[in-house]
Order: structure tokens, then C-alpha cells, then sequence
């Protein structure tokens, strides 16, 4: 009977043992994506008031272009199945090298759109933009350098290397003047987490983001008065072995209480500040860097409880919300579908990351791991962050939403890496057995 669920659970075959409910939710998120997009280009004059196929693989509209991308996905996906799982080990380094070239090239000759080069311009209608692909080089090659016999967070050299696989791609990101994918990297800490790294890593980041938080919104004189204030007191009266530490965290504190004001006001164009500012409070500049939050929220509240239907969004179809088809598309969802919809498409997502966590915790070999949790760390943070700047609850950073959002580049670096994951851990008993 064990047996049985078994194979049930993985196909077996040309393709190796196959994670099928992982493999079914991809293309679950894959078609609701391309639909998504033909719903949220649906305008009046542009598109009809119903669904058209020919339209929908027409490379006239994004919804058809999209189609063709998915088309090469699973092309793709099919060759990475069909051959040895061994080349991503074997070669991790040298597609980190030809990423890191190709993201100096980016930076030296790519044209500035909207502020920032991030794009390579193949012909008139086809650009790449390396930054995404860099992300899942920097997933391999952290498998393969974290993956050797006497690796280990204790040792300095270690760390340092470590720290440098990750750090090298975000600064030439940032370098880009693409903020938002530079702040992706980050998440490279979960896949560090998981093998070994002290929680002080990542709890101590998340408590500093929170107290820039609080250094843009509350008054300086208020953040000293209840916060590092009370901690100098605390040391006056604590045992003599926690005086030092007590000093130290107040001075962290009020560094970075003074930094975040200093690096938000004089450091980030005004384009990045407004941003930030209308993420705290979008009716600050209504008309201007708060709109696209304000509309968003406009949209997806009015879907209610059932939504308009699909083709029905007014706001979607009025074009109130700008890149409606990218950084945006969620609004379509909650507009169109509602809180049913917007529940289906959280169960879905949180299916298919609890899914690529399941691969990763049951392969047999470090090296599946490590990838897992380096690419699941980059789509969740996607996830979340597109999704809450949607909502207001973060700054519109432009960050895709992975397989929702139109893109060549997106939806083909998420697939390969799905697809790579999918084939590690279809091979990790060979490997592991070897």
C-alpha cells in the first residue's frame, strides 16, 4: 500500500522519479498567470469583451507573448528533465561567472529605463534582464560551495566566501539602480539559516528593518526618549555582565535610527524616498508617488467577497492602475475574483512553496537542500513583497509576482529553477547512492 502512494506521489519513467503534485501546481500558477495577464490587458478597444483565443497567443498583446514564453518554459523544463541532474554541481561556478559578466555588461552598455539598467536589448522587441538569472546562479553556486564535506559557518573563510557569492551580484544589482532586485539576494540568509548559520542573522536584520520603520514615521526625539534612553538606564542597574552588551544595543540603536533618516532623506533619489514615504502614508501625494498604491487598494477592495468576474474589473479595464500586467497583477485577482479568488491563489502559492520545502527537506543529498531552500527563499520573497506593496503593507519596489507577472526573463529563471529543483530531487538516491 506504501508503495503504492508512492509511485502515485512521483512518476516514474524517461523523466525519473517525478514530484507530480509540485510538477501540477507549477502549471496551475503558469495558466492562471497567462490568464491573468490577457484579464488585466483587457481594455475596452483593444481587446474584446470576451475571451479570444487567437488573441490570447496573438504576440500583438502581452497575453500572447506570454504564451510563447511558456511555451519555451516547458521546453526547457523538458531538456533539464531529460539530462543528468550532475551538470548543475559540476558547473555552478561558471554560470556564476558568466552572470557576474553578463551583469557588468548590463551595467556598461544597457539603455536607462526608468531609472535604472537592468535590460539587455536582444532586438526591438526582446530584452533580458541578466538580474534574474543571476539570482538562480547565485542558487547553485551557494549549493555547490555550502555542499563540500568540511563546510561549516564556524570557520571564517567560510563565511567570507559565502558572503561574497552573495554580495558581489546584489552590489553590480544596485550599482543598476534596480533596488528592489538587489533586496532579493537577502533572502540567500533562509538557505544559510537552514545549514547552520546563528538565528542572530536573521532576527537582528528583521528587528533593524523594523526600527528604520520607526525612525521614518516617529519624531528623533521620541525613538531616543523610549528606546535607547531606556536601554543606557537599564545598564545602570543591571549586573556588571550585561552593562557592555546594554551600550552596544543602544548605540546600534541609535545608529540606526540616525542612519535610516540620513540614507532615506539624502542618500535614495526622489523617486525612491517618495516611495517609501507613500508606503507609510499614501495620502501624502495622492496624485503622484501614492497613486499606484491607492488604486491598487481601490481595486482590490472592490472585488468583495465574490469579485466582478473574469473581463469585468472596471478598474482594470479603465487602465487606473499603472503596470497593470507586471508589478500590478494582483489587483486583477482581487478585483475580478475577490476573496475567493485571492484565497485560491494564496492556497496555491503556499501549496507550491510548501511543496519545493517538502523536496528539499527529503532529498538525500546537502546539495538538493541547500538549492531548495536558496530558490524557495527568492520565490517567497517575491511573493510577499509583490503582494504587500499591492496592499500598501510595503514600497513598491518592482518586483515581480513569480508566474504571474509578464516577462520573459521572470517566468523563464522561476521555471528553470523549478524544473532544476524538480530533477535534483528526482536524483538525489542515485546521487546519493554514489
Amino acid at each position: 500500500m506504501n508503495n503504492l502512494m508512492y509511485q502515485n506521489n512521483r512518476g516514474e519513467g524517461l523523466f525519473g522519479k517525478i514530484d507530480i503534485l509540485s510538477l501540477v501546481l507549477y502549471f496551475l500558477l503558469l495558466i492562471s498567470g497567462w490568464f491573468s495577464i490577457y484579464s488585466a490587458e483587457h481594455k475596452i478597444g483593444t481587446i474584446t469583451d470576451s475571451i479570444t483565443w487567437q488573441e490570447m497567443i496573438n504576440t500583438k498583446f502581452e497575453a500572447g507573448k506570454q504564451f510563447y514564453w511558456i511555451i519555451i518554459c516547458l521546453i526547457l523544463g523538458l531538456f533539464i528533465l531529460v539530462n543528468p541532474s550532475w551538470y548543475y554541481n559540476k558547473y555552478a561556478y561558471l554560470v556564476y561567472a558568466v552572470m557576474i559578466f553578463a551583469l557588468l555588461l548590463t551595467l556598461l552598455f544597457a539603455p536607462s529605463i526608468n531609472g535604472a539598467r537592468s535590460w539587455i536589448k536582444i532586438t526591438s522587441s526582446i530584452k533580458i534582464q541578466p538580474t534574474e538569472f543571476a539570482k538562480l546562479a547565485v542558487c547553485l553556486t551557494l549549493a555547490r560551495y555550502m555542499s563540500h564535506t568540511n563546510f561549516n559557518f564556524r570557520n571564517r573563510e567560510d563565511q567570507f566566501f559565502v558572503t561574497v557569492i552573495i554580495t558581489l551580484p546584489m552590489l553590480l544589482v544596485l550599482v543598476q539602480n534596480d533596488t528592489g532586485s538587489a533586496l532579493v539576494f537577502t533572502t540567500f540568509v533562509i538557505a544559510a539559516f537552514r545549514e547552520g548559520l546563528s538565528p542572530l542573522f536573521v532576527i537582528i536584520p528583521i528587528l533593524g528593518a523594523f526600527l528604520c520603520i520607526l525612525a521614518l514615521v516617529l519624531p528623533l526625539e521620541w525613538l531616543f526618549f523610549w528606546i535607547v534612553a531606556p536601554t543606557l538606564l537599564m545598564s545602570v542597574f543591571m549586573n556588571k555582565f550585561y552593562i557592555k552588551p546594554l551600550i552596544i544595543v543602544a548605540c546600534a540603536c541609535l545608529i540606526v535610527i540616525f542612519s535610516a533618516n540620513v540614507f532615506v532623506n539624502r542618500v535614495l533619489q526622489p523617486h525612491q524616498r517618495d516611495r517609501i514615504y507613500a508606503m507609510l502614508d499614501p495620502t501624502i501625494d495622492p496624485k503622484g508617488s501614492g497613486w499606484n498604491v491607492i488604486q491598487s487598494k481601490i481595486a482590490i477592495g472592490s472585488g468583495g467577497w465574490a469579485g466582478k468576474g473574469f473581463l469585468k474589473g472596471t478598474q482594470s479595464k479603465g487602465g487606473y492602475v499603472p503596470e497593470q500586467t507586471t508589478d500590478f497583477i494582483f489587483c486583477t485577482i482581487g478585483e475580478e475574483q475577490g476573496f475567493r479568488g485571492m484565497f485560491v491563489f494564496f492556497l496555491l502559492y503556499t501549496g507550491f512553496i510548501l511543496r519545493c520545502i517538502y523536496m528539499a527537506e527529503n532529498a538525500k543529498d546537502t546539495y538538493t537542500r541547500i538549492y531548495g531552500y536558496a530558490y524557495i527563499g527568492v520565490v517567497f520573497f517575491h511573493f510577499a513583497i509583490n503582494v504587500a506593496m499591492t496592499l500598501g503593507l510595503a514600497p513598491v519596489i518592482g518586483i515581480p509576482l513569480p508566474f504571474f507577472s509578464y516577462g520573459g526573463s521572470s517566468l523563464v529563471a522561476f521555471s528553470l529553477g523549478f524544473f532544476i529543483l524538480l530533477k535534483l530531487y528526482s536524483d538525489s538516491d542515485k546521487r546519493f547512492a554514489v
